[in-house]
């Protein structure tokens, strides 16, 4: 638990960062999405993964997409044949 608390504090203020910083690249983002994905074992850190998410739907839509369908192939159980589109992404709180 004391790890996943870390970690939620050391990528707070890059998420905020991320999406405060509207020159952002997409190369950036996915970099952070990237390891970020790799962290989500809580529900802190899943929230700071979608918060990054919501952030960034607007200039990025298809990598929230990509990194969505990424976080349910990796820890949900039931993801053969979910369809991601908008509104299962605002079901489930990435947008």
């Amino acid at each position: 638990m004391q790890l996943s608390l870390q970690a939620v504090q050391i990528y707070t203020p890059i998420v905020n960062r991320i999406i405060s910083d509207t020159s952002a690249t997409q190369h950036e983002v996915e970099y952070l999405m990237d390891y970020m994905l790799s962290l989500c074992h809580t529900e802190e850190f899943t929230n700071l993964f979608k918060k990054l998410c919501r952030g960034i739907f607007s200039r990025f839509p298809d990598t929230v997409y990509c990194y969505a369908k990424y976080y349910f192939e990796e820890y949900e159980d039931d993801y053969e044949g979910l369809v991601i589109n908008k509104k299962f992404l605002r079901d489930n709180k990435f947008i």
